[in-house]
Formats: structure tokens, sequence, C-alpha cells
């Protein structure tokens, strides 16, 4: 397997690999079966071990944003983060809080699976709407410091989209 989309939603980009003749790995996402959750340590570590055996050589990573959204923080009523609490905001309900908890487990999942390629000298990417909280959240923003060396910017309507929707 060469290409793996983890956090994949409709797989768009391992169907564009394959049909470009790239091998590809079956996208990754709990979308479509609960056993490929990335939270589960088992299965997070099968994940691992295919990069450490080099059996990834090219991964791309969409990490869940919704709480790190500014669809979700871009009103007081629906806010769950800011610029100043990236983790969090103080104070808030049981559920907003189980879904910040979400939203950043999901990221640092992210950040173990793009680490351990860099370590094997494979290759990754990153993908983010442009303006999500994500890329402040500390964990994400000290390891691309560390690990990312470009940023690209796109609008989704360029592949398609009925929608601009900046990401990076």
């Amino acid at each position: 397997m060469c290409f793996s989309e983890i956090f994949s939603g409709v797989a768009g980009l391992t169907s564009a690999f394959m049909n470009a003749g790239w091998a590809v790995g079956p996208p990754i996402d709990i979308l479509y079966c609960a056993d490929v959750d990335l939270l589960i340590p088992l299965f997070l570590g099968v994940c691992l071990g295919l990069i450490f055996e080099r059996r990834i050589r090219m991964l791309h990573v969409e990490p869940t944003c919704s709480s790190l959204s500014m669809a979700c923080n871009g009103t007081p009523s629906t806010r769950m983060r800011s610029e100043k609490f990236t983790s969090g905001l103080p104070n808030l309900s049981a559920v907003r809080q189980e879904n910040v908890t979400l939203g950043n487990a999901l990221a640092e999942v992210a950040i173990k699976l793009c680490k351990a390629m860099s370590l094997v000298g494979g290759l990754w990417t990153w993908e983010q709407p442009w303006t999500s909280l994500m890329w402040v959240y500390p964990p994400v923003k000290a390891f691309l410091a560390l690990y990312g060396l470009a940023l690209a910017y796109i609008d989704v309507c360029s592949f398609g989209a009925p929608w601009k929707k900046p990401t990076g």
C-alpha cells in the first residue's frame, strides 16, 4: 500500500490517487465502520504499525474539525473555543466539553500519525479549513513548526464542490 487517507470523509483523494494508478489502502473513517476508530489504542497501533513497516508511503489526514471550525465558533452562542482558548473555553456545558475533548484527541492522533510518517521518511499532508482553529491549537502548531515544511491554500470549489471553502 502506498497512499492512505485517514479521516477520509467521502474519500475523494483515495479515488483520485487510485485513478492516477497509485496503490491505495482503504479509506479510514469511522463513518464507514465503527471498528476503525483511531481513538481505540489497538486500531491506532495497527495504523502506526503499517507506517513503521513502510507500507504507507504517503499519508493524508483530515482530522474532524467540528469544535475547531468557525462554523461552531463564529458566534457567542455556539462558541466552544477562541484564539485565546484554543484548547476549549472554560465552563463549557458537558456536551460542548465532550465535543472539544474529541476534537483535541483527533488532532493529537493526526499528529502521532504524521510524526510517524516523518520518522520513517514518508510523506504526509494535513487538510483543514483555512479558518480552522486547529491551525493555532498548541499541539498542532508546535508539530507543524517542527515538521511542516509548507502550507498550501486551495478553494475546494476548484475540485467541484458547490462552495468556496478556503482550505489548507
